[in-house]
Order: C-alpha cells, then structure tokens, then sequence
C-alpha cells in the first residue's frame, strides 16, 4: 500500500486570504464600502426630505393683517376684501422681475385681509404698499402682525349718570377695573354712547379673557354703590 494522499482542504479555507475581486477586476476600497460611507456621514446615506423643508417654510411664515381705519374693529365688507387682494396682486406685477415679495396664502376673513408673508423682505413690502392702497373712496388702509391684533367681543351695559363722564368714557372703564377683581378694563374699548335720561348704554369691545372673567362673575360688575350688568351682543364663550 502506497503513502496516504493528502487530502486538500475544502474550497471556503482554499479562498480564505483572498480579497475578493470586482467584475471590473479591482478590489473594493473602503471609501467605495456603503456601510462605512454610512458611518462616517449618516446624511449620505439618508435620502433627502424636501417636502419636510417646504412645510418647514410654511410653518415660519410671518402672518400680516391688513384693516381698513386706524383701529381693526372696522370691519371689511367681503367685497372690499377682495378690492384689497387685487390692489395688492397689481402692486406685485409692478415689481422687477425676480424683486416681487412672496407669499404664501392670502384670505378674506373677519372683516380683514390675512396673508403669510414669505420673509421679512414681504412683510416690509406689505407696509409701505398698504397705505398707498385706495379701492374706494375714503378707504385708509393699515397692517399689523397678526399676533397683535387680538379680537374684541361686543357687549352692552347700561351705565348710571353718576357713574358717566360722556366726554371721558374710559373714566367708567377704570372704575370697574378698581372695584372688581380680575377685570382688566385697560385695552377695553368704547365704541359707542347711547345717553338715555338716567344714564347711558355703552357699546363695549372688550378681549375674550376678560369675557371669560365677565362670564364667571355671572356678567355683573361692581360699581360705585349699585351693581351694572353686561349683555353679550356675539355668540357668549364656554365658562371655564
């Protein structure tokens, strides 16, 4: 019997030690490896998010309120609104190409024009424009962030002739503010006086915290020596 044959090993040790080689006949080098692209710059191997970026932009917007008369308690018919959407479109074709503010949204609602400036470059636009603005005849235009416009409900409450300065309204104003807790009587505001023989009905605007605070004190007030109550005159808020 002749010497044992060795026998070879198997295939997978045989190829062990080898690099493994490309079809094109190179050997991959580490910066070609996706794995360890991904390591070192995780971004590189994340597919890019566009639409999270454009709703990033929406987001951010400045939101600006356009308001006819110095205060935004005068109210915009609908078809002003639209007036005023128009005049503002043609001041924007006005512009050098490429110059035109950009906006995002625009709409008519609670007798004032919102629109979501792009960028600080439109809402400066929008200021110096706004006053220029004359779609009908005696119509004063003013804008404002939106954020410090804050909304003024109606109310009606009828006042005692003792308690009544008809030149100085705010007077009664402070009055209710002194004598009952909570009531900020501050950025009230009176918009009208209906004088009757003993007194008067004022016509109130007033924010919704402080209606809130009207509404737990049940819409009565204190004032001098008898009590004074409110009347709603817009849908009444939720107590709390």
């Amino acid at each position: 019997m002749g010497p044992p044959t060795a026998t070879p090993p198997p295939s997978d040790q045989r190829d062990k030690g080898k690099k493994r080689v490309l079809s094109s006949g190179s050997t991959p080098s580490p910066s070609q490896n996706p794995k360890k692209i991904a390591k070192r710059d995780p971004a590189a191997a994340q597919p890019s998010k566009a639409s999270g970026a454009s709703y990033s932009g929406v987001t951010s917007a400045i939101k600006m309120s356009v308001f006819v008369g110095p205060e935004p308690e005068t109210k915009m018919t609908p078809e002003q609104g639209a007036l005023v959407q128009e005049a503002i479109l043609q001041e924007i074709w006005k512009c050098q190409p490429g110059k035109g503010p950009k906006f995002n949204h625009c709409q008519v609602e609670h007798g004032m024009v919102h629109l979501r400036c792009n960028d600080i470059h439109a809402v400066e636009w929008l200021k110096t424009i706004t006053p220029q603005l004359k779609r009908w005849e005696g119509a004063v235009l003013r804008t404002l962030p939106s954020t410090e416009i804050a909304p003024r409900v109606r109310v009606s409450v009828w006042i005692p002739k003792e308690h009544l300065n008809v030149d100085d309204p705010t007077q009664t104003l402070r009055r209710l503010k002194t004598q009952n807790e909570g009531i900020d009587a501050d950025n009230w505001k009176v918009f009208n006086i209906k004088k009757e023989p003993k007194g008067a009905i004022l016509i109130v605007g007033m924010d919704e915290a402080s209606l809130r605070e009207l509404a737990r004190k049940e819409y009565k007030l204190h004032l001098g020596f008898t009590i004074v109550t409110f009347r709603v005159l817009e849908p009444k808020p939720k107590k709390c």
